[in-house]
């Protein structure tokens, strides 16, 4: 609440519902600390006076905005002299919310009391929101107040790279330690070939001996055919030695009996 005018009920409500919307909303991505009412939470520190705006916007835990929002009552001549003037002489960008019936005022108060905002936003309630349109902006003091924000950046990223090197550097010993386990699945993979080369011998002398088997079997069975012939041979010659043997012995025995019965 400004400690120069006291706003009715009404539009108090009003103006910290705005503080907590653009805090939630269109300011969410800075550190903002709030001082809706009477509260005193977030200051900056301007020559040697310490002020209480609205909203203060930081970053890396520094200042780099202030917002204050206005009713249509409190847009005046005390307040543009006792705080517009103030905020503006920061060294961080000033951001000054009216209502849309008192833009015109606010800017003629600006002029007056040569007051630099970075940027006069006009509002109007809607629904539960707010409608917000820009109004004025001030290229230059953004720009001012972006330079040191690249500047950040930029150191930033030309800190990444020397930070990815230290870690290339770290992984290296990693990539040596894999070395051995290459070289002993090469070798593993060396000594399976060699296996599988073996049982392909194996198998190649087995298969080879299996013919010489079956051949000696097939020429046993040829010798063993051709002895049986043989004994087949000798035996039947035998019988015919016998037979005409006994032939012979018939032939003589009837000679003697036929000799026998002339006498």
């Amino acid at each position: 609440m400004s400690p120069i005018y006291v706003r009715p009920e009404r539009e108090q409500a009003e103006h910290d519902r705005l503080i907590r919307f653009l805090q939630q909303s269109k300011y969410k991505d800075y550190d903002v600390v709030a001082n809706p009412g009477d509260e005193q939470n977030g200051s900056v520190r301007i020559a040697a006076t310490t002020h209480y705006p609205d909203l203060v916007l930081n970053s890396d835990r520094k200042p780099v905005g202030i917002v204050e929002i206005e009713t249509a009552a409190s847009v005046n001549n005390l307040e543009a002299m006792f705080k517009w003037v103030p905020f503006s002489r920061a060294r961080v960008p000033f951001y000054l919310y009216v209502p849309v019936q008192g833009y015109d005022v606010a800017l003629r108060l600006a002029e007056a009391h040569q007051v630099k905002p970075a940027e006069i936003w006009t509002y109007r309630p809607a629904a539960e929101s707010f409608d917000l349109v820009r109004m004025y902006v001030d290229e230059s003091i953004l720009a001012r107040a972006a330079a040191p924000e690249r500047a950040t950046k930029s150191a930033k990223k030309a800190a990444k790279p020397a930070k990815a090197a230290k870690a290339s550097k770290a992984a290296r010993p990693a990539k040596a330690a894999k070395a051995p386990a290459a070289k002993s699945a090469t070798t593993r993979s060396a000594g399976r070939a060699a296996a599988r080369t073996a049982a392909g011998k194996t198998a190649k002398k087995t298969t080879a001996k299996k013919p010489t088997k079956a051949a000696g079997a097939a020429a046993g069975r040829s010798s063993t055919r051709k002895a049986t012939g043989r004994s087949a041979v000798a035996t039947t010659a035998r019988r015919r030695t016998a037979a005409k043997t006994a032939a012979k012995a018939t032939r003589s025995t009837k000679k003697g009996s036929s000799a026998r019965t002339r006498r």
